[in-house]
Formats: C-alpha cells, sequence, structure tokens
C-alpha cells in the first residue's frame, strides 16, 4: 500500500525507542511485513509544498510544551496502517497538539493516538496469533517523553520514507 504526503510524527527517544524498534523489526521479520520506526503519527497525510510544510511544522513546534505518551492496550484494525497498534492516552496536551496541528494544516478528523506495530493487509487470526506473541508486553507500563516533531516524508511505499527534520520544542 502507497502512502501520500508528509506526516509529523512523535517519536520515543533512547532505550524505549530501542524496545519498541525491535518488537516492530522482530513482527516485520517473521511476518514478512514493511519495517518502520516506531512513532505516533500526531498528523498524516499534509499534502502541499515541502517548503511550506516546513514552515508551518517549525511553527507548531514553537507552540506545542513537551508532554508525555503513554501506552495503553494493544488493539487492530482492518486497516493497512492501523493493522495492529497500541492505543496511547488521550491525555490533554497530545489532543491539544493534534487539534493545532489540525487547525494550522487545514483538517478536521477525528484523532486515535496510537503506536502502530505492523502495517499490511492481514488476516484476523494472524492479528491474534500476533498479540499471543506479545502477550508477556505490559504496554501500558511503556510511556515516553515527548520534546520535538519529526517530519517525515510518507510517499509511496513504506521503504521509500525518509526523515525530513526534526524540530525541537
Amino acid at each position: 500500500m502507497k502512502a501520500k504526503g508528509y506526516s509529523i510524527w512523535l517519536m520515543p527517544q533512547g532505550e524505549i525507542y530501542r524496545y519498541l524498534s525491535e518488537i516492530i523489526f522482530r513482527l516485520s521479520k517473521k511476518y514478512n511485513l514493511p519495517y518502520f520506526e516506531p512513532h505516533v503519527t500526531l498528523l498524516g497525510g499534509i499534502e502541499g509544498s515541502e517548503k511550506e510544510i516546513l514552515q508551518k511544522t517549525e511553527e507548531l513546534a514553537r507552540i506545542i510544551a513537551p508532554h508525555e505518551i503513554r501506552l495503553t492496550e494493544i488493539d487492530f484494525l482492518d486497516e493497512y496502517f492501523r493493522a495492529l497498534f497500541v492505543e496511547a492516552d488521550k491525555i490533554r496536551k497530545v489532543m491539544n497538539a493534534n487539534r493545532e496541528a489540525q487547525r494550522m494544516f487545514g483538517f478536521n478528523s477525528d484523532y486515535m493516538p496510537h503506536m502502530s506495530l505492523v502495517y499490511g493487509d492481514i488476516k484476523k487470526n494472524v492479528k491474534k496469533e500476533m498479540i499471543d506473541l506479545l502477550s508477556r508486553i505490559d504496554f501500558s507500563k511503556i510511556s515516553f517523553d515527548i520534546k520535538s516533531l519529526h517530519l517525515y516524508l510518507t510517499e509511496g511505499e513504506v521503504k521509500d520514507w525518509r526523515k525530513i527534520k526534526v524540530f525541537s520544542f
């Protein structure tokens, strides 16, 4: 499946990044799915000139305060980019950051903060198998601080996605 445009990600750092990255990597290898870096998408599908998107993302980073992402429970949907994910708490700072991003980029949509673990068109029984594999992980004990926005070009196949710039708060 191909994506369009740019995305603004909230990403863990350090040991939490390595831990979550390893989970995503192992699932991608075992099930022959695309690997991607651990992230919570603040806003995706942003289209327009890169220069304008860079300016708006920089402005957004100036008005968002550092905050924490707390993961909750694993779930899945019948969607390619939300095939298997861990929900994140809808704490006020996260929801406000998304509202501000939507306002700035002219979006108006519901927001469900989450961290995907796999992307793909995957049968329900395989997703349940993945959940069983991950059953010993208590995702609700995982949280990480957000101190920057990561702008990615998420055009085309997942393997072609690339980081454009990081904006610290």
